[in-house]
């Protein structure tokens, strides 16, 4: 049970992780956008 847990949670940091990295990719893609958009 505890192994089954700690697992689950492990996975549940992964996932976490995950969308944090995915979060921080489409914030540096904004921004190269809103930079392009002001320099045209």
């Amino acid at each position: 049970m505890f192994g089954f847990t700690d697992c689950f949670i492990r996975k549940k940091e992964g996932i976490d992780l995950e969308n944090a990295e995915i979060r921080n990719f489409l914030d540096t893609m904004q921004e190269q956008v809103a930079s392009f958009r002001g320099s045209l």
